[in-house]
């Protein structure tokens, strides 16, 4: 078998010749070599092969043919390389197993084939003048693209410094200003609420509220009589064209809430300590300097400030509150920013009152993700690269494996593994076609035949993506349509594993990529953290019916402390009814070795079990089976293994 195969290896990559000095072979030279050493002479020729010889003006005495000479010989040198262990052997194949990168003469063929045969191990060879052709392009390419870059580079910094850093500081103290102003303006309202509340203010909402309220009575009363006579079909009429208006429960509202008001009466001033370091990140958030905006006039600025209402869009209008003010001083500056804001609108929501140092326990209640008689494999595809890492959670054997495929494993993908045990790549970077687009590819990757082959294509191309299964379809939520956070999505689709066909549901609140996507239900999907862009976390939870193909937005709070942000490429599962783990990730681009716990119930986040390092998942997804979540990672111990006692890697 092993003879079989290095012989096929040998006639697919060319089997080595004996190697024969160019002194024994005059006569098999090409016709230009020919000239070439015909025009030099005989000693030229035979010094040839020896490039250590410095003798070249002396032999040739013309600096022309030196110059070729010289080329040649090094041609010579790295055309006919021998092999170490077989001199008489030429270099004519390159071992591209990982961690192996061993060039082989058709003699070493056979016993490296073997060596890695007895670890299970299936090598791929390449032709090593393929290789070195490949490699040239490439560093040809690279070359090309720098100087390119570079001149674009000059090109663009002849701009003069001094006055792009004026415009900058002029900026910057306008934006300090603006700053400054809404500050001020918060503390102003404070001075105003407190003097309000000494003079009476309940007494007065108290009165203004009675007025609407009896309004709203007379109205009622109409109704109802013409209700008891012969305008009962107008009225009718009238109350299903007006019915939100005429049984709106607001005044209501805001009687409760006044009284809720008025009992609390006890007035003190509160600052919360524990939020100065959140307040401190969201302003980096609301204005940093980017190098890639365009410049904008502080006139400009000044004249075209956005109002609120430009500024605060929903897909879904919150109900308004009782004497809400805007403050639209503190939203002026959107204009030299992303013009989508982050997420958080009010950071303080996001903290409960209280927060603790105790870790929330882990408990496993979840039916296993394979269905009964489907193959309990989970698989790890290295990014452009062949190799495939697969684990059999019952026999609980691990390999590392070829792929038998021209295909490269796309960059940026993500795997998942259907509960019918088929392995999805979905999307990602195609570096042979575009060294940054997204793809709307999805692989199916066969962990028996090491077959990758082309299973659907999704409607819009994304990288960085989240996925989740829901009976026979397969839900994939925002991503990227390029390789990094700065072009993410707020875009949704579904699979139909059956037919193969993709079809576009609502689409999200937030853009973010490298989000968590867990299903709690078969009708309900949770959406998790992420990044917005490169710089901004997506600090929110999110909430999908499948039946009424709606989100929404989950407002919770973090009752650990800590970071009190929601990390970026973590895994999450569904644990229990109400419970949802959420696994590693990165804050702010440092890795975590956290878990936390979701309460869908409490909207709570609380800290859980340490993980034995920081890790962050960038394509692998969390299957739990028996109780038990399995991860295959790219430590030297590849599987993380985690249930009620905590994580640990096997």
């Amino acid at each position: 078998m092993i003879n079989t195969q290095s012989q096929s290896v040998m006639n697919t990559l060319g089997g080595s010749k004996r190697y024969v000095s160019p002194y024994e072979k005059p006569q098999n030279q090409d016709s230009d070599l020919r000239k070439l050493q015909q025009s030099i002479g005989h000693q030229a020729k035979s010094r040839m092969i020896n490039p250590d010889h410095s003798e070249y003006g002396s032999v040739i005495g013309d600096n022309n043919n030196v110059s070729k000479l010289s080329n040649l010989s090094q041609f010579a040198q790295f055309m006919y390389i021998p092999c170490q262990t077989h001199p008489e052997f030429f270099i004519t194949t390159l071992c591209q197993e990982q961690n192996c990168v061993e060039p082989l003469c058709a003699e070493c063929i056979k016993n490296h084939l073997e060596q890695h045969q007895r670890r299970g191990r299936q090598p791929k060879f390449e032709n090593i003048l393929k290789v070195r052709k490949d490699q040239i392009y490439r560093i040809e390419d690279l070359l090309k693209q720098l100087q390119e870059k570079l001149k674009e580079a000059k090109t663009y910094f002849n701009e003069t410094p001094q006055i792009v850093y004026n415009n900058a500081m002029e900026q910057v103290k306008f934006i300090h200003g603006q700053i400054s102003d809404m500050i001020n303006d918060y503390f102003q309202g404070l001075y105003r609420e407190l003097n309000e509340y000494n003079q009476d203010e309940q007494l007065k909402q108290l009165n203004s509220l009675e007025e609407d309220i009896a309004q709203q009575q007379n109205e009622l009363l109409t109704l109802q009589q013409d209700l008891q006579n012969d305008n009962y079909v107008k009225a009718i009429t009238s109350i299903f064209v007006n019915k939100e208006q005429i049984f709106s429960e607001m005044n209501i509202y805001r009687l409760e809430k006044m009284v809720k008001d008025y009992n609390q009466n006890k007035v003190e001033v509160v600052l919360e300590k524990s939020n100065l370091e959140l307040f401190q990140t969201y302003c980096k958030k609301l204005c940093y300097l980017l190098k890639n905006k365009k410049h904008v006039p502080v006139s400009q600025l000044k004249q075209s400030s956005p109002t609120l209402q430009q500024v605060q869009t929903s897909k879904v209008q919150q109900p308004q509150e009782v004497d809400q003010k805007p403050y639209s001083s503190s939203l002026v500056l959107s204009k030299l920013v992303s013009a989508d804001l982050p997420p958080i609108v009010k950071p303080t929501s996001l903290i409960s009152e209280n927060l603790t140092n105790e870790t929330a326990k882990i408990r496993f209640n979840c039916k296993n993700h394979f269905e009964d008689g489907k193959d309990q494999v989970i698989v790890r595809l290295e990014e452009g690269g062949f190799a495939a890492y697969i684990y059999d959670i019952q026999s609980q054997k691990y390999r590392i494996e070829t792929i038998n495929s021209t295909l490269k494993i796309p960059l940026c993908h993500k795997l998942y593994t259907t509960s019918f045990g088929k392995h999805l790549v979905i999307g990602g970077v195609d570096r042979d076609k575009s060294r940054f687009k997204a793809i709307a590819h999805v692989y199916e990757f066969n962990h028996d035949t090491l077959q990758l082959t082309l299973h659907s294509e999704m409607v819009l191309p994304r990288s960085l993506t989240s996925a989740c299964q829901v009976d026979n379809f397969l839900y994939v939520v925002g991503g990227s349509s390029t390789n990094d956070e700065n072009t993410s999505l707020a875009k949704a689709e579904k699979l139909d594993l059956t037919t193969r066909k993709w079809y576009t549901i609502e689409d999200p609140f937030y853009k973010t990529t490298g989000c968590a996507l867990v299903a709690t239900d078969y009708n309900t999907l949770i959406k998790i953290g992420g990044k917005c862009d490169i710089f901004t976390p997506c600090n929110s939870v999110e909430s999908y019916d499948i039946q009424k193909n709606l989100w929404t937005t989950i407002e919770f709070k973090f009752l650990s402390s800590g970071y009190l942000r929601l990390p970026f490429q973590s895994c999450a599962v569904s644990i229990s009814h109400d419970q949802i783990l959420i696994i590693g990730g990165s804050i702010h681009d440092v890795r975590t070795d956290e878990t936390q716990i979701f309460n869908v119930k409490q909207k709570t986040i609380q800290r859980s079990s340490q993980l034995p390092g920081s890790i962050e998942f960038a394509t692998q997804t969390a299957i739990i089976q028996q109780n038990s979540v399995f991860i295959l990672t790219e430590n030297e111990q590849p599987l993380l293994q985690g249930n009620s006692d905590g994580f640990k890697y096997k």
